[in-house]
């Protein structure tokens, strides 16, 4: 089978727009593409740092540490899924944060007088200051809960319930601030 001279040049021009194409992504992927905002759920990252004030627990039960443990999964989100660099006062994404809430509720009943599963709650109020665009500041609250056996200890509990509703909690906080959802 023979070509033409028409689907020659047409077949060069389609392999020079791949290597030209593959050129520029191998360019693009090895020199960072900096100078770019992005986001990979549809935001914009904030400025290029961010801070958070030590998160304090003013509500009247549960652990001491919860209010750490969340500022650290916080952080660790920021770090690991951003372009944001952590650094310890006024980042340009600022973040203080309050549990204000941590209540252990029945949810479950047998049909007569006990309880098969409980609910712990907890409620973190967060205050995000953007010093790039101050029109995404925002102080809400954010409450997430998980459910645990009533025959079992909170305390034996409390570590894997408080990551869970953590986690989730976190995830709110991201999507409010960099998602845009």
């Amino acid at each position: 089978m023979t070509l033409t001279c028409k689907q020659l040049r047409h077949q060069r021009s389609i392999k020079k727009s791949l290597i030209f194409s593959l050129l520029i992504l191998l360019s693009c992927t090895f020199s960072g593409c900096t100078g770019f905002s992005y986001s990979l759920k549809g935001g914009s990252v904030p400025g290029k740092t961010f801070s958070i004030d030590n998160f304090e627990n003013i509500a009247p039960l549960g652990s001491p540490g919860i209010s750490i443990w969340i500022q650290d999964l916080l952080r660790d989100r920021l770090i690991k899924e951003t372009s944001l660099k952590y650094v310890p006062e006024n980042g340009d994404a600022h973040f203080q944060g309050t549990i204000v809430s941590y209540t252990i509720s029945p949810v479950l009943g047998t049909g007569g007088t006990t309880v098969d599963l409980n609910r712990l709650t907890v409620g973190l109020k967060v205050t995000y200051t953007n010093s790039v665009d101050e029109k995404n500041d925002f102080a809400e609250t954010f409450t997430n809960f998980d459910d645990f056996k009533s025959s079992e200890d909170i305390s034996t509990q409390e570590e894997e319930l408080i990551s869970s509703i953590g986690n989730q909690i976190v995830n709110k906080v991201f999507n409010k601030v960099l998602a845009d959802w």
